[in-house]
C-alpha cells in the first residue's frame, strides 16, 4: 500500500572510498525505511460508506447477515410502516 505524509531526517552518515557506492546507500535507505515503518506501527485507512436499507421484516435477518459478512457495523434499526430501516457503516471495498 502507498504511504503518504512521511518525513525522514538523517542525523548521521559517512562515506568510505571502498564500501560506499550507490547500491550500498540504496540498501541502507531501504533497510532504514522498513525498520522505521515497523516501529511506527502504521495503520491502514480505508473509506467506509454510510448504508441505509429499508427491508421487509421477513428479510431483515438476511440483510443484516449480508452486511455483517461485508465487515459492516450496525448503527441502528427502527420500525417504519411494517418494515425495518437499518443503518450501518460498511467498508467501501466490500460493497461491490
Amino acid at each position: 500500500y502507498p504511504m503518504v505524509d512521511i518525513k525522514v531526517i538523517v542525523f548521521d552518515g559517512s562515506y568510505h572510498d571502498v564500501d560506499s557506492n550507490e547500491m550500498a546507500f540504496k540498501i541502507a535507505g531501504s533497510m532504514g525505511f522498513k525498520e522505521g515503518a515497523r516501529k511506527a506501527d502504521p495503520a491502514l485507512l480505508e473509506p467506509y460508506m454510510s448504508v441505509e436499507v429499508d427491508v421487509p421484516e421477513e428479510y431483515m435477518g438476511d440483510v443484516i447477515g449480508d452486511l455483517n459478512s461485508r465487515r459492516g457495523r450496525m448503527d441502528g434499526m427502527e420500525a417504519r410502516n411494517g418494515s425495518q430501516h437499518i443503518k450501518a457503516h460498511d467498508p467501501l471495498r466490500e460493497m461491490f
